[in-house]
């Protein structure tokens, strides 16, 4: 080793290195105001994550994205997912987008199978819509119609 420079604390004991952390809770603990990110192996799935129920959070350009709280309900630019998985927008899912909007869409580039669902569904209005050619916006037909029982 040529040079380390220690401002903090720096831990390396049994297998695991800690950085401010002195009893890093897996391989690697980095630590700061009381919470700590753990690197590890659980079982033989390789881990990051946190030791304690305090939530986690990826993200790029100091934005975190993908959160997960500490109930493990994940939330995708949601700060405090309340569902299993909570997406602010629209998601796509095998191949086709899904979206919420109050009207047919009439913006932007669709692909045919899209669905906007209906934000605003009342008796006599439909489900949503589905765009059934690509384009800008593409055409697009109803969905089904809410009617009550």
């Amino acid at each position: 080793m040529k040079q380390i420079n220690v401002a903090d604390v720096l831990t390396v004991e049994g297998g695991k290195v800690g950085i401010n952390s002195i009893t890093p809770g897996g391989i690697l603990g980095i630590a700061k105001d009381g919470l700590e990110i753990v690197v590890d192996v659980v079982g033989s799935t390789p881990y990051i994550g946190t030791e304690t129920s305090d939530r986690f959070a990826i993200g790029t350009n100091r934005e975190p994205t993908l959160i997960v709280s500490h109930d493990n309900k994940i939330g995708i630019k949601v700060k405090a997912p309340k569902e299993d998985l909570e997406v602010a927008g629209a998601i796509k899912y095998q191949g086709q987008k899904h979206s919420y909007s109050n009207s047919m869409p009439t913006q932007g580039n669709n692909e045919k199978g899209d669905i906007a669902w209906n934000s605003d569904p009342a008796p006599g209005k439909c489900v949503g819509w589905v765009c059934v050619k690509s384009g800008a916006p593409g055409t697009w037909c109803e969905i089904g119609n809410v009617s009550p029982i």
